[in-house]
């Protein structure tokens, strides 16, 4: 099926962000890798900030998408834990290079990507999901289902074991493991933090 000019440039826009990062990115080069004028790039999209916001909400539209769905469930705790991991691998399979991204162009352009996420965040009701996740941690504290745990500590465990690995590709593919190794290792890691987390908590 064809993609049309807008999906081209968008897809264009992805891989140019990536690779040389927001205030690399030009709109030549964007144009240039989508193989379309640059007086055409402009007809569609005026700006390189409103491409890259699109490129971004497109990201963060899969994963709030995916945890608004798997928190306000009524699955069981571990369940829930186990469906939160695997959407993170999951979108970090899809976008490998976006947590790495994310974390270098909030370092750099922190003004520009914030607001952002906080617009996405409210958009997709992330604060709503999270509040209920952090209910159900507590209650299950509660009920004596689980440890005692910090539940902030315990999301951000989650985030760091997910994320790392994409964050840390190049590191991680170039020195600790071959690309080979890499992908398997990305695609068994949903099942290794699911139990590591849910080992270390149940009771």
């Amino acid at each position: 099926m064809e993609i049309s000019v807008e999906e081209k440039i968008i897809d264009a826009a992805r891989e140019v962000f990536f690779e040389k990062g927001y205030n690399g990115a030009t709109m030549r080069d964007i144009a240039s890798k989508a193989e379309v004028n640059l007086a055409l790039l402009h007809y569609y999209y005026r700006t390189k900030e409103k491409i890259f916001e699109i490129v971004i909400s497109q990201a963060f539209a899969t994963l709030f998408k995916r945890l608004d769905k798997v928190l306000t469930s009524d699955a069981d705790i571990f369940r829930k834990i186990e469906l939160m991991i695997d959407s993170y691998i999951s979108v970090g399979i899809k976008y490998p290079q976006l947590p790495g991204f994310i974390i270098h162009e909030l370092e750099i352009n922190k003004k520009l990507v914030q607001p952002l996420i906080l617009k996405f965040k409210e958009e997709y009701n992330a604060n709503n999901s999270l509040s209920v996740f952090y209910a159900d941690i507590q209650n299950a504290i509660d009920y004596k289902i689980i440890k005692p745990v910090d539940i902030d500590s315990l999301f951000i465990d989650i985030l760091s074991l997910t994320l790392f690995p994409f964050a840390a590709r190049n590191f991680l593919s170039g020195i600790v493991l071959d690309n080979k190794k890499y992908n398997h290792f990305v695609r068994e890691r949903s099942k290794y933090i699911s139990s590591f987390i849910i080992n270390n908590i149940r009771i």
